[in-house]
């Protein structure tokens, strides 16, 4: 008999982190109102909760969701998983877990394929679309985690020695584009989600360009205190001012640096030789006059002289139609197979048996 679990602190605290914590009664869409960790029942408008009465509340909440949770699954099951479906069916409700993927996982005994298939509760209406929500992803995520916890320890899985693959197969469940961050305020009677932006990047400024035109004025010196700069070697004193310019005009023209090939060959590969070609020879030309003159009577006298057994009886002699049936179908069969022959000879397949000249 499978045993009955309770709600432990683990699902309590998985549950609060995702809810948040409403000191005061916020109405919803449909009319009802909600305060604490996502209590409905009794929430009246204008009522307010301490943190602790809220806890009070979701476990009273809990008590019927415990309740569906060890009548609809019939496979036994950890605390740790069981801590988690209280958590998913909190979220999801009674009869959407009724009929979900994820309990047919579980009174399967296939508890990995149950803990993927709870991923799958990501979406949300927000302003008129079906949206992935962003935190109902990492609700998921976590709710998974929690599931998939062995009670003894983790089952070790070494890299050496296992080396993991690309899934191919779930790719699809991979979002086409990035979860949308909503968000509900925690305060006030108006719970209505809002999108939350991503912060915009501190503007840098653009980098100057490396290849700019020389014909411009020359960039002034920084204006740094230290300009020109001294450099201390003994008692000579180095000033930018004293280094002669170079002679741009006698420079000579730089050699092209080499490329970093990374060990490939630079020299130009040989153009291929004719030697070097394939020879490419022609399908042989079947020629099928001569076949098709012997396998045509070949084929009806073979016909024929099965339908002609087929009409007779044994008896009467040589001459008679069973005996002259046979003859007719071995006759055909004959020419069947010198055309056969032919044909191969032709494709060159088989060599002909004698020579039949230029």
């Amino acid at each position: 008999m499978k045993p009955r679990y309770q709600v432990s602190k683990a699902a309590i605290e998985l549950i609060k982190s995702f809810e948040g914590f409403r000191n005061t009664a916020a109405s919803l869409t449909d009319g009802r109102w909600t305060i604490g960790y996502g209590h409905i029942r009794s929430t009246r408008e204008g009522a307010e909760v301490s943190q602790q009465d809220a806890e009070a509340l979701l476990i009273y909440d809990l008590i019927d969701v415990a309740d569906a949770v060890n009548t609809l699954t019939f496979t036994p099951l950890s605390q740790n998983q069981f801590d988690a479906l209280c958590a998913f069916v909190y979220n999801i409700g009674v009869e959407a877990f009724r009929g979900s993927d994820v309990l047919k996982h579980i009174n399967e005994g296939r508890m990995l394929q149950a803990a993927c298939a709870m991923e799958l509760w990501r979406r949300a209406e927000f302003q008129g679309s079906s949206l992935i929500i962003d935190a109902m992803v990492r609700r998921r995520a976590a709710e998974k985690t929690l599931f998939l916890t062995p009670a003894r320890g983790w089952v070790p899985a070494p890299s050496a020695i296992l080396r993991p693959m690309l899934d191919v197969d779930t790719l699809g469940q991979v979002p086409r584009e990035p979860p949308t961050d909503v968000t509900s305020p925690l305060e006030g009677a108006d719970p209505t989600p809002e999108r939350v932006e991503p912060p915009l990047s501190l503007a840098r400024p653009a980098p100057a360009a490396v290849g700019s035109s020389s014909e411009g004025p020359s960039p002034s010196p920084p204006s740094n205190p230290s300009w020109p700069l001294r450099f201390e070697t003994g008692d000579a004193d180095l000033r930018s001012e004293s280094m002669p310019a170079p002679d741009v005009q006698s420079a000579p023209d730089p050699a092209p640096a080499p490329r970093d090939t990374f060990g490939l060959r630079q020299d130009p590969l040989p153009e291929p030789s004719v030697a070097a070609t394939w020879n490419i020879v022609d399908r042989p030309k079947v020629n099928l006059e001569p076949i098709l003159t012997v396998a045509a009577p070949a084929l009806a006298l073979t016909i024929g002289g099965i339908y002609w057994s087929g009409h007779g009886t044994l008896g009467g002699g040589f001459f008679h139609p069973l005996v002259i049936g046979w003859l007719v179908c071995l006759i055909g069969l004959a020419g069947l197979s010198y055309a056969a022959y032919l044909l191969l000879v032709d494709l060159g397949y088989i060599e002909p048996l004698h020579d039949t000249g230029d």
